[in-house]
């Protein structure tokens, strides 16, 4: 069904996206290719191609609507841009003009310069699985010259891939060809080249009839000199030609005729072609809207050892489908149990997604090994080899190569000329560093790593995950072991970057007085009070919290220990802050606290709450922060906007206004 609804994202398009992103961020170039050609591709492809992005079509009420589930997903989109020939195609097949823009963002992981491509189409056009399915494609780049490029653009025809348009985009400076085989393909090659243009268009064809594209091709020659075309330089001002492979805007999937000079790609063609035109398998899509769907061997396995080399990243090409034997009874072997095949909508790319999520885990003990080892701090002063760096974190050469060869490949640590030097990413892994993460890559991987292991517990349950493990609550076991409260003291301030924010977001009066609730190692309030200099504060925790932020308030803030549910809080302040203190608590406990905040503030006295809610479009990073919360600590949630306004209101405040701040965090001014 066209979805029609004005959401932000459907949960469809949400997964789209994901799949994307993550496909886009892990896949080697064989297996892209291999998604695209529907088998594994030659070694000549795997040589000189280099996969640079995935993109896909989604609908959503504005472009900006898509931000926030990819600041989730780990890219930070770059501002929209508007749609020419996604657009234009669109409105030939809606019978009416829409609108299309394109949202590029940076992925990450091992793979520099890998993109996702975001055509967001807004208004009241539906969107169809047809659509999805022929805007989606895999982009790839080539270097070299005539001869090489030439033969590049026969081997994949030879592949199954037949051409689908492309065009010069002159903003850029690039030739783009388009393919279309399982899926639709894009090439894009540096320089201007003509005759391969022609060539790839069916324009130097003997006995070539013309097209009816070919009167937009030629209108195209000079690379949209209205300037329309790729203002931006995002690539696809290229496809004004493709317009012409599909005139009608018709084209739905391989099985689509597409006319360059007169051929039909699904039959003979009016003239002897140049070259061989291999036309494409049937297209096994069946317009789920699925990333790049893709038929699916239900008998491979997916971790089958390959060694194909990978351009992009001069890693080991990730594993291809391998035929399993057949299953069957063996001599003293009982037939096992029989499976459901799979359905057709589970691709090669849903298995690659669902791998990538089953194996999370070593990634978090990855990263935290790192971090306990102290590789970016031996790393600070240059790179080293793998011998040296052994030797001065005390680990063995091979399995630390191993597990940073590893970290390499999710953008971690680079390796150069044999020796290993940090990434900007690594840098926070330095315990040195400002904002460090260090801390909270040991927490993470050590005490909440092993608290998560009893997940299960709570789900069955409804109790603290932490406290079966550890055999106390959260807040218990810090204030009995020391170590541990060191380290996760040091872990939240790893993620206070982001309060240098908020001070100018705040109302302090003149020589005012600012009391923060529950403000743990000062970090805010010493924030606040140095762009306020007249003001004075006051920082209200535990003792074993509050007592080491002395020093660093100095004497413009007195330090008061109590405990906020029990004790009575500080008076008379011009305004309050309570910063990540509700989401650790439930409904009752919230309560109470805001009802002794009420008791002690001034009729009108502004209250600021620093909290992660959670969206009207909700994230993975906001949403797995709430099952942390429901993990680690025994009564916390993570709470959407209007469940923070109900606590308020029922405490006699009334929230006023939420403001956003980085990492998806928001400050929630109320009265």
């Amino acid at each position: 069904m066209p979805c029609t609804v004005d959401a932000p994202l459907t949960s469809h398009d949400r997964e789209l996206v994901a799949e994307a992103v993550e496909f886009a961020r892990t896949a080697t170039g064989a297996s892209a290719l291999e998604l695209v050609l529907g088998r594994p591709a030659p070694l000549e492809l795997q040589a000189h191609l280099e996969f640079a992005h995935a993109a896909v079509l989604v609908r959503a009420a504005t472009p900006e609507a898509v931000a926030p589930l990819l600041r989730g997903l780990g890219v930070d989109p770059r501002p929209p841009v508007p749609s020419t020939v996604v657009r234009d195609r669109l409105s030939r097949r809606a019978g009416r003009p829409v609108r299309v823009e394109i949202v590029h963002g940076a992925v990450g992981g091992g793979f520099p310069g890998r993109e996702l491509e975001l055509f967001v189409l807004t208004g009241g056009h539906p969107l169809t699985p047809e659509d999805q399915d022929r805007e989606a494609h895999l982009a790839f780049r080539a270097e070299g010259d005539a001869v090489v490029l030439r033969g590049l653009h026969s081997a994949l025809l030879e592949a199954g891939l037949a051409p689908d348009g492309g065009g010069h985009n002159a903003h850029e400076g690039t030739s783009v060809l388009y393919f279309r085989g399982e899926h639709r393909l894009e090439l894009a090659l540096p320089g201007h080249h003509e005759a391969l243009l022609r060539h790839h268009l069916g324009e130097d064809e003997p006995g070539g009839t013309p097209g009816e594209g070919d009167a937009e091709r030629d209108g195209d020659r000079g690379g949209d000199p209205g300037g329309e075309g790729d203002a931006a330089g995002d690539g696809e001002g290229a496809e004004d030609r493709a317009a012409g492979s599909d005139p009608a805007g018709l084209a739905g999937g391989a099985h689509s005729t597409a006319v360059l000079g007169g051929a039909d790609l699904d039959g003979a063609a009016p003239g002897a072609a140049a070259f061989p035109r291999t036309a494409p398998r049937p297209s096994t899509t069946d317009h789920t809207g699925g990333l790049f769907p893709l038929s699916t061997n239900d008998s491979a396995p997916d971790s089958a050892p390959d060694r194909a080399p990978d351009r992009a990243s001069g890693h080991t090409a990730a594993p291809g489908p391998v035929p399993a034997p057949a299953p069957g009874p063996g001599p003293g072997h009982a037939p096992g149990p029989s499976r459901t095949p799979a359905p057709d909508h589970v691709t090669d790319a849903t298995r690659h997604h669902v791998l990538t999520l089953l194996t999370g885990a070593w990634r978090t003990s990855a990263v935290a090994t790192a971090a306990e080892l102290g590789v970016a701090d031996q790393l600070a002063d240059g790179p080293l080899a793998t011998a040296e760096l052994a030797a001065r974190v005390g680990a063995q050469p091979d399995p630390l190569n191993r597990l940073l060869r590893f970290l390499a490949a999710l953008g971690l640590f680079a390796h150069e000329d044999g020796r290993w030097r940090l990434t900007p990413a690594a840098e926070l892994l330095r315990a040195d560093a400002e904002g460090s993460q260090r801390d909270l890559a040991r927490l993470y991987g050590g005490l909440f790593y092993r608290s998560f292991g009893a997940l299960a517990h709570t789900v069955r349950t409804g109790g603290c995950a932490f406290t079966e493990v550890f055999g106390a609550d959260p807040f218990d076991h810090l204030a009995e072991h020391p170590d541990d409260a060191r380290l996760f003291e040091g872990a939240m301030a790893a993620g206070t970057g982001f309060l240098a924010h908020v001070p100018p977001l705040l109302e302090v009066p003149a020589g005012g007085t600012v009391v923060d609730v529950g403000g743990g190692d000062g970090t805010l309030l010493r924030l606040v009070l140095e762009s306020a200099p007249g003001a004075r504060g006051v920082l209200f925790d535990r003792s074993h919290v509050a007592d080491p932020a002395r020093a660093a308030l100095g004497e413009r803030a007195d330090v008061v220990p109590g405990d906020f549910f029990l004790d009575p809080l500080p008076s008379g302040g011009d305004c309050y802050l309570l910063s990540r203190v509700l989401h650790d608590w439930d409904d009752e406990r919230c309560a109470v606290l805001l009802a002794n905040l009420r008791a002690a503030m001034p009729e009108g006295t502004p209250l600021y709450l620093v909290e992660r809610p959670v969206r009207e479009v909700p994230t993975p990073l906001a949403l797995g922060f709430d099952l942390h919360m429901m993990v680690n600590n025994v009564r916390g949630r993570e709470r959407e906007v209007g469940e923070y306004r109900d606590l308020l209101a029922a405490a006699g405040f009334r929230l006023e206004q939420v403001r956003d701040l980085p990492l998806e965090m928001a400050l929630l001014v109320a009265r």
